[in-house]
């Protein structure tokens, strides 16, 4: 079930069957296009990726070891400059106390189209 469900999510046609090629494909577009977006609408991720060509940068999925690291400490003091989309857009924020980091919550935003694709997942996947 699920791999009928990602093979309809990277767009392979009704037949054909989901591979780790097709999937590591669709994959590292993804990743360009989300590198792209962050360096083009993000202020935070302008400055970390100014350096960075995503299509020439990004020609395996092991060149992901290249992106910058995101910590805590970036997490805590520039979230609202990470954001990709308008603050309008945001539809819920969630507040993390983890277990693994110290000192204040940590704040992740969700615009509805993140909700959506997370509710389809469980859906299908879980």
């Amino acid at each position: 079930m699920i791999d009928g469900w990602i093979a309809r999510k990277i767009g392979l046609k009704a037949g054909e069957g989901l591979t780790r090629e097709a999937l590591g494909r669709w994959q590292l577009e993804r990743l360009r296009e989300t590198v792209l977006c962050a360096k083009n609408e993000s202020l935070h991720y302008a400055g970390s990726f100014v350096h960075l060509d995503p299509e020439k940068d990004l020609q395996s999925l092991c060149d992901i070891e290249k992106l910058p690291f995101t910590d805590e400490s970036a997490l805590k003091s520039s979230g609202s400059s990470m954001l990709c989309v308008p603050a309008s857009r945001v539809s819920r924020i969630v507040t993390l106390d983890t277990s693994g980091t110290t000192g204040s919550p940590k704040r992740v935003c969700f615009t509805e189209a993140d909700q959506e694709l997370m509710a389809d997942y469980i859906h299908n996947g879980l």
